[in-house]
Order: structure tokens, then C-alpha cells, then sequence
């Protein structure tokens, strides 16, 4: 039976335990585990700051490169200066990239004389994910049922604009004129493989494969229209044009495609879409850009999905007909894009910058 002294003692060990505790603490721990505790945590400190200031270092020469590179475009504006002649070009962005990176290629075809139409920025709905737009299909006269029918025909409008829009008259040039038949080649900085491309042409509808390039006649397409008016896409001007300025109203049009490092799988579809397979004298004069990747993935991460110049780099059937450059946001990828464009008028394609699948940094010629 359990009884008064059972208790008394019960108690006393349990403050002869509590006792021990405080002297073994105030004792052997304070005097040996926690120095070596602080010791620890005193070099831990001191690892983070040198890895804080090798960071700091690190991003310190970055901005300083890309101040370099800014101040090269904006004050050194003479290497690009007058390669587009009036050229009209416009600028074509999926929903997610970058600002600063479309904008820096608006910087630089203005500085290369170009007629710059604005930026075409296609957005969310152009993904057609959710249900079919009775008012698009009725107002562009679609035969779709669903909305990836609705998709495929709509896409196949609008490339079909682009393609129109980007016939000249110049012959031998790369988009109405005869083009070579072994497109100028480049020295070689860089021949590796690019990343497996995550839509292939031959898995996939053929679009931008309408009836004809639709042949340009003042006004402004009406598949554009369409988009424009029901949030699909929007406009933002270039220097001198107003946003109710048609576009693709003449022909002569040039274009740049922007992608980006980890940008959605289906904003890079949006532009691969729009580039279609064919003979060179029956596609848009595209150069698609793209900027490196800032990391390679961690061992526990996915590899992030491969930007549309990646893709058209790795691909047999669009890689030969479309220019692409790699570091779009460096002074050397910005001279790149410019002189890429005015290649077009002379057959030339190729990959520019020090990405997988460059065979260049630059275009040749002047």
C-alpha cells in the first residue's frame, strides 16, 4: 500500500535528480559542451559572412557587366546604327518574360534604325485553355468545335499575317526571294547538342498553315483585330505610333520572338506555334532571342522546361530556318539580334551567342 513515506521519498528523488541536473549543467556542460557549442556556431558565422561576401563579389560583377552592357548600347549605338533602314519590325512576347528583356530589344532596334511597330504581348487566353469562344470563332469565321480546334485555326490565321507582312520585294532576300540553297555558315564557337525539344513538329498539328500568306492591303489583319479586341493579345506602341495604329498593314515586316529560361511550357508553344515549317521563301522573317539560364538546376530539382530557342536548336525541321540568339540580354546578344534581322534579307540563318547549339557569337559581315 502506498503511504506517506512511499511519498517523502518519492519526492526526494525527484530534487536529488533536479540537483544533479543543475550541478552537472552549471558544471561539465557550462565549462566543456558549450564551448565547443559557441566554437561551432563561431565558425558557422564565419562561413556565412565569406560566402556573403563572396555573393556580394559575385553579384557585384553582374550588375557591373550589365551596367557595361547598358552603357555600351545607350552610348556606343554605332555598331547597329542604320542596319534596319526603316525596316518595320515588331517585337512578339509570350505572357510571362521578362520586361527588362523586351525592352532591351526594343532599345536595340530603335538604335538600328528600324521603324519599330511595337511590341505584340500575347497573353493567357491565347493558351485556349478554358471553354471555345463562340465570339472569336463567329467573328473570325472559325469551323472549330472545341477550343483546341479554335486554337489550331487561329494560330494558322495569324502566322499566315505574319508570313504575309514579311514578304519584300527585294529579290534573293529570305522571305519573298529566292533564298541559297546552303545558308552562309559561321565559325564555330560552340557545337554541343541543345536540350531535347519538348514539341516536335512531326507530334503536332501543322500550324500556321492556312490557305495563303495573307497578302497585305493597308488595313490592319482581322485575325489581329480579333485578338486585340477580345484580350487575347495586346499592343504596346513603338516611338512615333499610337496603339489604334494598324499593324501588319504593309509588307516588309520583321520580327523578333522573345523567350526566356523557365517561362510556362505553353507560352513557348504560343511562339513555336507561330513558326511554321516550309521553304524559306514561305516563312516570317523571325529571329527568336532568349537569355541565359541564371543556374544550372540542384541535384533535387526538376530541369526546368527548355525555352523556344532551345527547342528550335534541337529541332531538325524548324533549326535550319530561324535565327536564334541565346544571351539577348547582353550588349554582344543585342548587336547579335540586330544583325541576325538584317541577314534575313540575304538568305542567312543561323544561332548566335555561347549557348548550347550556337555556332557563333555573332552573324559574319560587317
Amino acid at each position: 500500500m502506498i503511504n506517506i513515506r512511499y511519498h517523502i521519498v518519492s519526492l526526494t528523488a525527484v530534487f536529488l535528480a533536479l540537483g544533479l541536473g543543475v550541478a552537472l549543467g552549471g558544471t561539465f556542460l557550462e565549462g566543456t559542451t558549450i564551448d565547443l557549442l559557441e566554437r561551432n556556431i563561431d565558425s558557422a558565422e564565419v562561413r556565412i559572412d565569406r560566402t556573403q561576401a563572396e555573393n556580394d563579389q559575385l553579384q557585384g560583377q553582374v550588375d557591373a557587366a550589365r551596367q557595361r552592357d547598358q552603357a555600351l548600347l545607350e552610348g556606343a549605338p554605332l555598331e547597329v546604327a542604320d542596319r534596319l533602314a526603316d525596316r518595320p519590325v515588331l517585337v512578339i512576347a509570350p505572357p510571362d518574360v521578362d520586361q527588362t528583356l523586351v525592352d532591351g530589344v526594343r532599345l536595340v532596334v530603335e538604335n538600328g534604325g528600324a521603324d519599330l511597330r511595337g511590341t505584340l504581348e500575347l497573353r493567357d487566353p491565347m493558351t485556349f485553355d478554358g471553354d471555345l469562344d463562340e465570339g472569336l470563332v463567329d467573328d473570325l469565321g472559325l469551323d472549330a468545335t472545341t477550343p483546341g480546334e479554335a486554337r489550331t485555326e487561329t494560330f494558322a490565321l495569324l502566322s499566315d499575317a505574319l508570313r504575309g507582312a514579311g514578304i519584300t520585294e527585294d529579290e534573293g532576300t529570305g522571305s519573298s526571294g529566292e533564298a541559297p540553297e546552303d545558308p552562309p555558315t559561321t565559325t564555330a564557337v560552340t557545337t554541343e547538342p541543345g536540350p531535347a525539344s519538348t514539341t516536335s513538329p512531326d507530334d503536332s498539328p501543322a500550324l500556321g498553315t492556312g490557305d495563303d500568306p495573307v497578302d497585305p492591303d493597308g488595313e490592319q489583319p482581322e485575325v489581329l483585330s480579333a485578338l486585340l479586341s477580345r484580350g487575347y493579345a495586346q499592343i504596346v506602341p513603338g516611338p512615333g505610333h499610337d496603339v489604334s495604329d494598324p499593324l501588319l498593314e504593309t509588307t516588309g515586316y520583321l520580327y523578333v520572338f522573345v523567350s526566356a529560361p523557365g517561362i510556362e511550357e505553353a507560352s513557348n508553344a504560343m511562339l513555336l506555334d507561330l513558326m511554321p515549317t516550309g521553304p524559306l521563301a514561305d516563312l516570317a522573317p523571325i529571329v527568336l532571342v532568349s537569355e541565359p539560364s541564371e543556374r544550372p538546376p540542384a541535384d533535387d530539382e526538376e530541369e526546368p522546361p527548355a525555352d523556344a530557342v532551345a527547342q528550335v536548336r534541337a529541332s531538325s525541321d524548324q533549326g535550319p530556318l530561324y535565327a536564334t540568339v541565346d544571351d539577348a540580354d547582353s550588349y554582344a546578344g543585342l548587336v547579335a539580334t540586330v544583325r541576325a534581322l538584317q541577314d534575313l534579307d540575304h538568305g542567312g540563318r543561323g544561332h548566335y551567342g555561347q549557348g548550347d547549339g550556337a555556332t557563333a557569337v555573332l552573324p559574319p559581315g560587317p
